[in-house]
């Protein structure tokens, strides 16, 4: 599912968009990854929490 609402508003957007994710793992989850790579390919912005657990950052940050 949050692969494809990344899809879906980068492929809908007409202007300047911005997407924030609060979500993380400890590695890639591909089609993420995919989704976000589209996006970014298309002009989309796209931020990620980075954690806040101690530990090294985890995937997407």
């Amino acid at each position: 599912m949050v692969a494809a609402g990344i899809n879906y508003i980068t492929y809908l957007a007409e202007s300047e968009i911005v997407i924030s994710m609060g979500i993380g793992a400890p590695e890639p989850i591909q089609t993420i990854k995919d989704a976000i790579d589209y996006a970014i390919s298309k002009g989309v912005i796209v931020a990620a929490a980075a954690g806040n657990s101690g530990k090294p950052m985890g995937w997407p940050a």
